[in-house]
């Protein structure tokens, strides 16, 4: 329906066009139409052709063609003349005439401008927690915090004694015994009881003498930790035997 007024519109804008090149003398009036409303009505060219228009395009509809003449008739006899008649009324007019076929797609017009800028829409749902960074630089260090308490004093698991050049025991221990095993060598002997697992036996001469051991040897003989050392030259020596964390 919009069509149809926006072509009774048009032919009537359109007609000084379509007399001059839009109409033929025995076919209906030519026009040039778009499917974009917004486009203007155009007549035919000379050629009875729509107009080539870059990005548009035009079809061509014929209005309803104007009905051909009819035969005319054989002469009568002369009449008496008779006296002048009444001038007829206006006849009806004609039915209007069926349209053309509607026109070609016109191309499109030129781009819009862009409109403003559509309100912020409401906040996302959040997003997934991203993958753990890469671990930062080591801080400086801080203050030193202040001294705990002292713990309970834990379980001795040493003994300490010292022993002559002759493998006598220097004073009057009672966790170990010294006895001579060969030339320049000495045993020591610990109860059981002093160690849960097999000492280690650290020497040490007095004053720097009879030099390095040349020689420890470390058992267990029934319930007696034994440590055999020897020396090239006998000492006077102080020694430590610990028993060692696990």
């Amino acid at each position: 329906m919009r069509r149809i007024g926006l072509l009774c519109v048009a032919f009537v804008a359109a007609s000084s066009l379509i007399t001059a090149s839009g109409a033929s003398a025995s076919g209906g009036t030519k026009l040039c139409l778009s499917d974009q409303s917004w486009l203007p009505v155009l007549g035919a060219n000379t050629k009875g052709e729509c107009p080539k228009v870059p990005g548009l395009g035009y079809n061509e509809v014929e209005l309803g063609a104007e009905g051909k003449e009819g035969k005319e008739g054989k002469q009568g006899p002369q009449g008496v003349k008779g006296e002048t008649g009444a001038e007829g009324k206006e006849g009806k007019a004609g039915p209007e005439g069926k349209a053309g076929p509607e026109g070609k797609e016109g191309k499109g017009g030129p781009e819009g401008k862009q409109g403003p800028e559509g309100k912020a829409g409401p906040q996302g749902p959040e997003g997934k927690e991203g993958r753990e960074g890469k671990q930062g630089p080591e801080g400086k260090e801080g203050p030193q915090g202040p001294e705990g308490k002292q713990g309970p004093p834990g379980p001795v698991h040493q003994v300490v004694g010292a022993v002559g050049p002759e493998c006598v025991p220097q004073g009057n221990p009672t966790s170990y015994t010294s006895v001579p095993a060969g030339p320049g060598s000495c045993e020591l002997r610990f109860p059981e009881s002093e160690f849960e697992r097999q000492p280690l036996l650290f020497l040490e001469p007095i004053n720097g003498g009879g030099g390095n051991p040349v020689g420890i040897l470390e058992y267990k003989s029934g319930s007696t930790w034994v440590a055999t050392y020897s020396f090239s030259t006998p000492t006077l020596l102080n020694f430590i035997a610990a028993q060692v964390s696990p």
